[in-house]
């Protein structure tokens, strides 16, 4: 609309690189034409996009990242391969995932907890049908979110979070 285009020229014309991620959580519940019993994945989807300044461009570079579906968790991945920028293991990993495993679905998980996953035509998968790289990179990060969360914060001894010079 007329106020997000004017808030980008002001952010272009800026000297300093800018990388800007606009998105919304979810449709909120007032609307009627989301049903979140019979279309979860719409009452769940909004619009986003990542953009950059002209400064950003120019400092960085840039590479598409677009993606018909993301999690937002994945965001912060996309702005930094966006920009080229240098990363800690845990951004490579969280790298990887965004290139090589279809979006994770937090809203539905099945009677297990088996996490769903969401491919680029908007098609739930579940876990059991990635193959077995794609199970391996799933695997590994949940072993790191659960040491970080509530496991023995094995990982912080080490250089996991350090950025690579």
């Amino acid at each position: 609309d007329n106020a997000t285009q004017a808030f980008l020229d002001k952010l272009n014309k800026l000297k300093r690189p800018v990388t800007l991620v606009w998105y919304g959580d979810h449709w909120p519940g007032i609307f009627s034409f989301v049903n979140t019993s019979t279309d979860a994945l719409s009452a769940h989807s909004t619009p986003y996009f990542i953009w950059q300044n002209d400064a950003a461009k120019k400092a960085n570079g840039t590479v598409d990242v677009s993606e018909s579906y993301a999690d937002p968790s994945d965001f912060t991945a996309m702005v930094l391969k966006m920009n080229n920028m240098k990363v800690d293991p845990y951004w490579a990993l969280k790298t990887e995932l965004l290139e090589k495993v279809p979006t994770i679905n937090n809203y539905k998980r099945d009677e297990n907890g088996k996490l769903s996953f969401i491919d680029k035509n908007g098609k739930n998968i579940d876990e059991k049908y990635l193959t077995a790289e794609q199970q391996k990179l799933v695997k590994d990060f949940k072993l790191v979110q659960y040491d970080i969360t509530t496991g023995k914060n094995y990982l912080l001894k080490t250089k996991f979070f350090q950025k690579v010079k």
